[in-house]
Formats: C-alpha cells, sequence, structure tokens
C-alpha cells in the first residue's frame, strides 16, 4: 500500500481506498537534504471495512443479487475514474497548497491541505473526525509538469 486515500460508502458499507500502484512523476528538493517524491495514481484498491457483529463473507449476504451487481458496478466506476484521472499525491509534500502558502504556514505551524485542490477531501472526514490525518494523503487532481532550465554560459544580444 502506496497511500491511504480514505473511505467511500457504498450499498453493503463502508471501504477503505488504498493507492496499490503509482509511478513516480518527479523528485523535488523541497529543503537542503529534503526531496519530496510526486506520484501519480494507477490504481487503487477498495477494501470493505467489516461491520461490527459481521466476522466471515457470508454474514453480508443481506444485499440481493441487483443491489450486489449494483455493487459492483459501482466499485468498477469508482476504478475507472480512478485510472482515468491524473491523480497526484506526494507523501512528505502538500501538493494543495502553493509553495508561498506553505512557507507561511510552516512558520506558523497551522497549515492544512487547500480543500479547494483535496480531491479526496470528503473521503478523510472519518480520518479527521479520529484525528488521523497523519495517516492519510491529499490527493490533487490535474497536471504536473516540472520545467528545468539550464542556464548556458555566454553573452546574450538582444
Amino acid at each position: 500500500v502506496h497511500a491511504i486515500l480514505g473511505t467511500i460508502c457504498l450499498q453493503r458499507g463502508h471501504y477503505l481506498a488504498v493507492v496499490t500502484k503509482t509511478k513516480e512523476v518527479e523528485s523535488l528538493s523541497i529543503e537542503p537534504g529534503k526531496t519530496a517524491v510526486i506520484r501519480k495514481i494507477l490504481n487503487v484498491d477498495f477494501l470493505p471495512i467489516p461491520h461490527s457483529g459481521y466476522s466471515k463473507p457470508s454474514d453480508y449476504n443481506f444485499l440481493g443479487t441487483d443491489e450486489l451487481k449494483r455493487e459492483r458496478l459501482y466499485l468498477n466506476l469508482l476504478q475507472e475514474v480512478v485510472q482515468t484521472k491524473s491523480l497526484y499525491y506526494a507523501s512528505n509534500y502538500d501538493l494543495t497548497n502553493s509553495l508561498q502558502r506553505l512557507t507561511e504556514g510552516k512558520s506558523s505551524g497551522t497549515l492544512s491541505p487547500d480543500k479547494r485542490f483535496q480531491w479526496n477531501r470528503t473521503m478523510l472526514l472519518e480520518f479527521e473526525k479520529r484525528a488521523l490525518s497523519d495517516w492519510t494523503s491529499s490527493i490533487m487532481c490535474g497536471y504536473i509538469e516540472v520545467k528545468k532550465y539550464l542556464h548556458a554560459a555566454g553573452t546574450r544580444f538582444s
């Protein structure tokens, strides 16, 4: 498991969404001697969270055939969303905030993820209620491009 996205509730109950496959996109030097690795999410597994009182798979047979089909459809649609969207995260760097906000927040010690850009915000609510946010990763949906320029020596003419 590379990261925890959060939880999602479907007909059967709650699922824990975990990142199981990623691709490194870029490494950024964020502080002297500290590097942040930005990863693109390639696959997420949705693991059923057992209800209290249910201990084996047959205990979950309360869904009818049509409901089970819909549940599988919803899980397949969630997989499709994850695989077709450009979802990124860094385990030791907050991609939802600008560098300026990160710098300002570091000095005050009160910076939290920018909810406007936190793709999995609602999936993290249960973790936030229980003060378990350190276990999760903020996911950003979008495009990441890092441009590096080499400055050539010599005279420039205009």
